[in-house]
């Protein structure tokens, strides 16, 4: 095969189908163009692959790993590697469907929580990655607001991401980051559930606790909810929510950019 034909593209889809499926017959064109590709040569650069798409998801999802061990991680991120294969060359984004793999593969259904725990971690990497932005303080919101909060849209950090789980997933998280001793790993209540609010105010991300009701508070206001309305309706649910603890959360962790006042003439 000439290199004229191989830059015409014909070349690429057998390879492809051959590369990246285990057992797949050598591509023939590899002989014409004088490489000596053995079968044993080929499934070394096939295993390298799959090993690199392993080694994508064992950096992304650390928490993961250590909770099931790391043989068994492997074992299981090369079953997720071989059906899900990445759709862009940009690895950062490869393993968005990891907590929807561990969702259906049996072998870890004793651990329902490991989906979560996934999701948490992934966004965690998204909070990571997203654009910056300068956050403004609760001081210079009330100032410009006049007293009327109720009237308040708040702008959140392109950074903020939410999770409610009916795991204790961040407690988990945390008893099992990469800098805890592994005789200083302390399993918690697991079946807890949590709230969590992940913000980047600086260079790192921030992972907090919310109150019961924090999650459907804050994502009103994301949705364009005034301040007042969010608030009458989380505390239609929950009578003893404490709003004004909620604000200083928000506003301690970078979350809030920005503001603007709804006029009350329009509803």
């Amino acid at each position: 095969m000439s290199p004229e034909e191989l830059a015409k593209g014909d070349f690429q889809k057998p390879f492809t189908k051959s590369v990246l499926h285990a057992g797949a017959e050598v591509p023939s064109m590899l002989s014409a163009v004088g490489q000596n590709f053995q079968d044993e040569r080929f499934n070394i650069y096939r295993n390298n692959i799959f090993a690199g798409l392993v080694q994508a998801i064992a950096d992304g999802y650390p928490v993961i790993r250590r909770l099931v061990g790391d043989d068994f991680f492997r074992a299981m991120a090369l079953e997720y590697a071989r059906n899900s294969l990445p759709t862009s060359p940009v690895m950062m984004t490869y393993g968005a469907s990891f907590a929807e793999f561990l969702e259906s593969f049996e072998p870890v259904a004793s651990l329902p929580y490991l989906p979560d725990v996934a999701r948490l971690e992934w966004l965690y990497s998204e909070c990571f990655h997203e654009k910056d932005s300068a956050p403004v303080t609760m001081e210079q919101v009330l100032e410009e607001a006049g007293g009327d909060i109720d009237s308040l849209v708040l702008r959140y950090h392109p950074a903020l991401r939410l999770l409610g789980s009916r795991f204790a997933v961040l407690s988990l998280w945390n008893a099992h980051r990469e800098d805890i001793a592994d005789d200083q790993v302390e399993m918690p209540d697991i079946d807890a559930g949590e709230e969590i609010l992940l913000t980047r105010p600086g260079i790192g991300v921030e992972l907090r606790w919310l109150e019961t009701g924090g999650l459907g508070f804050v994502r009103s206001l994301q949705q364009g909810e005034t301040l007042g309305n969010a608030a009458e309706k989380v505390m239609q649910q929950y009578p003893d929510f404490d709003l004004q603890k909620m604000l200083v959360v928000l506003f301690e962790s970078g979350a809030i950019t920005g503001f603007s006042m709804q006029d009350s003439s329009s509803g």
